[in-house]
């Protein structure tokens, strides 16, 4: 570079980029060169002191929060620094109003112009926590919270709890429709997100009780007087009425919108103490499900509590909604056997067993196997020693809520249920590759669409070629010149051959025959003794006598009577196959008679130990007096043990079959084409503790 002296005053001349070189050539000329300006560009050192203060904001501000990722340490900082003085004292003397920004590098400009708008400090923590902190002061809170509840917070819970029941509660005595309010109170309680509803059922129950208390009565058997079957409603329940309903008509069922009698289908799983939880309601919430073997449905009602109402003249009970009053006791199921708490609500299985030993619907009933001692064998195989065959309870709350409901000791008059449909027909013409058999016209006419049939080379023979199907279709077809009845069936599309000695055989009805029956109480006939029936949606009387789980009769005398007597075992895991100490003796029998026969009972009996337990306590009814149901019964055999059996099977007959009708004359070990079961989840019981 040439250099040419000229005259330079630095207080007159601003120094830029493109008039440096000139003002260099003037200094040699003058002979005042002292620097040169080093090819990075002039240092920090030599600039003016505006310049240096934005430059020290520059190289020491934050450009983002707590980043120092753009920042040079101190020490690094003082060797460039150094480095630079010593280049700048070797050539330059500094203007003394400094080098202005113009004359700077790139770097240096660029950090000039985040100097202006950068943090000049962090932000301040001053209303933060460490992570640290926050866990000592966390810890310290729930040591405690564990131990003592916040009272407050209790509080608060338990008053906005207490609130919202009692504005459902003026909604359902306002005229509020039952499934929808309680549907509209599980929803507003977070039911969509629980997979267990039993608290909210216990609110619910407790909630919606109304204070009803009705009851009814019955004359007392006289010697030598033809017993009434029917009763007289009392209190709350007088004037009240129920009809069967059928699929076609919903008759009147003034009970049906009562928060007390009111009934919902549920699932329901046991725990290890057997205590029932319910995990869906069918339209409130859960995901019900009705067809899967593997889930219980169940119908649940709210507990009731009734006090046996006796004296010379009359007999029966009454039944109420309040807890606690007194002389009363609550449903037996409703006890915890834990703990002997009284829950708010009850459940039953709602259709009897299938293959499995489940209660759903859309499933053949299970028979040939089940005796008393096989199901406590297979229920516990099929699901643990918690669930046992249907309970003395189960038969015990359908009675209750037959005499209630409709004010009669019989059934037979209003719900028949299926027990003459026993029939056993040779194919009259035989054919190949078919689902379906040939029969005679009028044959095919006492057979009915929807019913179960087995075809095979024996009558009800287990393992037959078509096992317990139903009957799609019964139609004429004419053959040859021949008219025959042709009775179809839903094989699954497996064809079969049938010969002229093989046998066509009605057998029980599928679970779920009743499903599309309108209401709580009915059926597809419920007069007609061929159709199976439901009480209180229990569907019942499908064709087969039930084993009941808990209860083994034995003969022996009680108050110097021959009799049968129940032994009741109130804890499903310790149900056995002999009466053991772990079986409670009802104070009561049934009475022998001279020879082996069926004797109708003028009414059921009362213990208020063993309140479950209602079987025939004074006989001499008859077919139309009394329970009109017949309890068959053999002469005495001392110590004999026997199966209880309920109600009837397809070829028992109206009468003596009934929901009072009970075979004792089997025993433990008998099964047989007549004889199912039904699931139970109420063979977990304690005993009820009166307040004080």
């Amino acid at each position: 570079m040439s250099f040419v002296k000229r005259e330079y005053s630095p207080r007159q001349t601003v120094i830029t980029s493109e008039n440096l070189n000139d003002i260099q050539d003037e200094l040699i000329r003058l002979g005042e060169v002292k620097y040169e300006k080093p090819e990075g560009g002039i240092p920090k050192t030599d600039l003016a002191d505006a310049v240096k203060t934005s430059l020290g904001k520059a190289d020491t501000a934050l450009q983002e929060h707590q980043s120092l990722t753009a920042y040079r340490t101190a020490t690094a900082q003082d060797e460039i620094d150094a480095a630079q003085n010593t280049e700048i004292g070797k050539k330059y003397e500094k203007p003394s109003g400094g080098i202005p920004k113009t004359d700077l590098t790139d770097e240096v400009k660029t950090s000039l112009g985040k100097a202006d708008t950068a943090l000049q400090q962090h932000q301040s923590l001053a209303a933060y926590r460490t992570a640290t902190a926050q866990d000592a002061i966390d810890a310290a809170q729930n040591t405690e919270i564990g131990k003592k509840a916040n009272a407050e917070d209790v509080y608060d819970k338990e008053a906005v709890n207490a609130r919202d029941d009692a504005l459902y509660k003026a909604i359902l005595t306002g005229g509020g429709e039952y499934k929808a309010t309680m549907r509209s109170f599980f929803l507003a309680n977070g039911a969509l997100l629980l997979t267990d509803l039993s608290d909210l059922c216990d609110r619910w129950y407790e909630l919606s009780r109304t204070g009803w208390l009705g009851g009814v009565r019955f004359n007392q058997p006289q010697e030598g007087v033809t017993m009434s079957s029917d009763g007289t409603k009392t209190g709350d329940n007088a004037g009240l009425s129920c009809t069967p309903s059928t699929p076609a008509e919903a008759n009147r069922d003034d009970y049906a919108a009562l928060p007390l009698f009111a009934v919902v289908d549920c699932n329901v799983t046991l725990d290890a103490d057997g205590k029932p939880h319910v995990t869906a309601i069918d339209g409130i919430a859960g995901g019900f499900q009705r067809y899967d073997p593997a889930k219980i449905v169940c119908c649940m009602q709210m507990t009731g509590w009734m006090r046996a109402v006796e004296d010379d003249d009359v007999f029966g009970f009454d039944y109420t909604d309040q807890p606690g009053l007194e002389g009363f006791v609550p449903l037996p199921e409703a006890v915890e056997l834990l703990d002997n708490a009284v829950r708010s609500w009850v459940v039953h299985c709602k259709y009897g067993a299938g293959d499995a030993w489940g209660s759903c619907s859309g499933v053949p009933l299970r028979v040939w196997d089940v005796s008393h001692n096989n199901a406590r064998t297979q229920v516990r195989s099929a699901w643990n020693y918690r669930y046992c065959a249907a309970t003395s309870a189960d038969d015990a709350f359908l009675k209750r809520m037959l005499y209630l409901k409709y004010g009669q000791l019989d059934s037979d008059r209003i719900l028949h249920g299926c027990v003459s449909y026993n029939y056993d027909y040779t194919p009259a013409l035989a054919e190949t590759g078919v689902e379906r058999i040939l029969v005679t016209p009028a044959q095919a006419a006492t057979l009915i669409v929807g019913s179960t049939v087995c075809y095979g080379n024996s009558a009800r023979a287990k393992g037959s070629t078509v096992d317990r199907k139903k009957i799609t279709a019964i139609e004429t077809v004419n053959v040859g010149g021949t008219d025959y009845g042709a009775v179809y069936v839903d094989n699954g599309g497996t064809t079969f051959d049938t010969a002229t000695n093989g046998h066509l055989t009605t057998m029980q009805w599928w679970t779920g025959s009743t499903d599309a029956v309108q209401g709580n109480d009915g059926g597809i006939n419920p007069t007609n003794d061929r159709y199976p029936v439901k009480l209180q949606g229990i569907e019942i009387l499908s064709g087969c006598y039930e084993v009941v789980g808990d209860t083994i009769l034995r003969y022996e005398v009680s108050g110097d009577v021959q009799c049968e007597v129940a032994h009741v075992c109130r804890d499903a895991s310790k149900i056995n196959i002999s009466v053991s100490a772990d079986y409670k003796t009802c104070a009561y029998g049934t009475p022998c008679p001279a020879s082996n026969s069926w004797q109708y009972p003028k009414r059921l009996g009362h213990d208020a130990a063993l309140p479950e337990v209602m079987l025939g306590s004074v006989l001499g009814g008859s077919t139309s007096s009394g329970t009109r149901d017949g309890q068959s019964i053999e002469k005495y055999a001392a110590n004999a043990v026997r199966e209880w059996l309920r109600w009837g099977c397809l070829s028992t007959g109206l009468p003596p079959a009934g929901l009072s009708c009970g075979c004792g004359d089997y025993a433990l070990s008998t099964a047989g084409w007549y004889l199912g079961g039904r699931l139970s989840v109420t063979g977990n019981r304690g005993e009820y503790q009166a307040a004080a």
